[in-house]
């Protein structure tokens, strides 16, 4: 069992990080889009909806999930 500590906590560190590399990927994905927007207010709200950083995504992913 102790020798099976160091891959699982590698295991859990590496989809913890995957998950964030995932939500960037997305979010820079969404601000591309934005930018070809042509009405420059619709392009500032489609970048303002999607900057929310990770943490701010996890906190409030974790408020709805209490509801």
């Amino acid at each position: 069992m102790r020798s099976a500590l160091p891959a699982l906590f590698l295991l859990i560190a590496l989809a913890a990080c995957s998950g964030e590399q995932a939500y960037y990927g997305a979010q820079n994905y969404e601000r591309n889009r934005c930018e070809r927007l042509p009405d420059q207010d619709a392009r500032a709200r489609c970048l303002a909806a999607n900057a929310a950083s990770y943490d701010d995504y996890r906190r409030q992913a974790g408020a709805a999930g209490d509801r």
